[in-house]
């Protein structure tokens, strides 16, 4: 609605457009990715003299239960009329304050966002913060990736929603950090369809190349051999090696036997359970809040699933995975994504060993010990 009034304004001389709103929990939504341009003119990051920005929020450091920093965030209902704070007011926010650090879950979100005036996610279980998965965001893309080894792995759809793929690039030498590529399919035919009900640009991600429609089955059903030939063609483009590919068995029936066709690594079933997936959800989680990941920055589709993942309730045994709030909010490229870095954070501090390397050391040490006679 907004981009559409300033379309109409377009041929208006001296046009004005007023906004004003209050932060909120939709992390997804145009108001957040207004808040983050206005930071970036704030900063002087962006350069845009037409607009006027006034931000009322806390410092990122400030103490959010200490009641003289709320003041910033409140201008017009913490300040009495002589512009000195009104103790009343304050009063009442900290009886909302008390139940919001006591009680937690929406009484919390509740005062942060209509309080406070801080953006934050709806249930407080985020799998990953915004902010740190943006800072991971890089200009790499698969194509620096030519001749790397790599994990894929594929969450197949239920008929016509996103089926997506992800590769986990583990870093060369002298590289700190693992690369994860991402792309997704959708039948043709469902595409208005899904951006109605989830309210995403699925048509302009087509075009960025983000998003491949399928017309095969009729353009209704995702068509898993179209997914097969293009991945095929792009291991033979990139000359990637794959050495270990994970999949989602929901689903996979015929496309497994195909996909075994075309590649050459073991294809293993990666069962989706807090307790199968708790280790590498937990160990892919902290790697991003300490920002040693990289994807391709422009990936918006991969960043609006990374968002709409949550955390799910702990299992018996305190074992967790990711999920969804609602069914529009999808996460399978995310889901790709996990399945991957479940084989990358099994393998990954084993190393490879060189069985010629190995088999020479030993002789060297059996000879040394030859010669030298027992030292024991």
């Amino acid at each position: 609605m907004y981009k559409l009034m300033l379309d109409g304004q377009q041929n208006v001389d001296n046009a004005l457009t007023l906004a004003i709103t209050t932060a909120g929990f939709d992390l997804n939504g145009p108001c957040y990715q207004q808040y983050l341009f206005a930071k970036k003119v704030l900063s002087g990051a962006v350069r845009k003299d037409s607009l006027f920005i006034h931000i009322c929020e806390m410092d990122d450091d400030d103490d959010i239960w200490e009641p003289k920093n709320w003041l910033k965030a409140n201008p017009l209902n913490l300040w009495a009329d002589d512009l000195t704070p009104d103790r009343e007011k304050l009063a009442r926010m900290a009886e909302k304050a008390i139940d919001a650090k006591e009680k937690q879950g929406a009484d919390l979100v509740n005062f942060l966002t209509k309080s406070l005036n801080r953006w934050v996610t709806y249930t407080g279980g985020a799998f990953v913060d915004a902010e740190h998965w943006t800072a991971c965001g890089h200009e790499r893309t698969l194509a620096d990736m030519t001749g790397r080894d790599c994990y894929l792995g594929i969450d197949l759809s239920s008929g016509g929603d996103l089926t997506s793929i992800a590769l986990i690039f583990p870093p060369a030498s002298g590289e700190e950090r693992p690369y994860i590529w991402s792309h997704s399919y959708m039948p043709e035919l469902r595409l208005a369809e899904h951006e109605k009900t989830d309210d995403v640009p699925y048509g302009y991600w087509t075009k960025c190349g983000l998003l491949t429609l399928t017309s095969g089955t009729y353009g209704i059903k995702t068509d898993y051999k179209h997914i097969i030939s293009e991945l095929s063609g792009m291991i033979e483009t990139y000359d990637l090696k794959i050495i270990g590919c994970g999949y989602d068995a929901h689903n996979a029936g015929a496309f497994l036997e195909d996909l075994t066709a075309v590649l050459d690594c073991d294809v293993t079933e990666i069962k989706q359970s807090a307790r199968s997936l708790n280790d590498a959800t937990i160990d892919f989680q902290l790697t991003v809040k300490a920002e040693l990941v990289d994807y391709d920055k422009d990936n918006a589709l991969l960043s609006w699933s990374m968002v709409n993942a949550i955390i799910s309730q702990p299992n018996s045994f305190g074992e967790i995975k990711i999920d969804k709030m609602t069914q529009t909010e999808r996460i399978d490229p995310c889901d790709a994504v996990i399945d991957a870095w479940k084989l990358y954070f099994m393998n990954k501090n084993n190393g490879k060993v060189d069985g010629q390397a190995a088999l020479d050391a030993w002789l060297g040490i059996v000879n040394t010990e030859n010669e030298g006679g027992d030292t024991t």
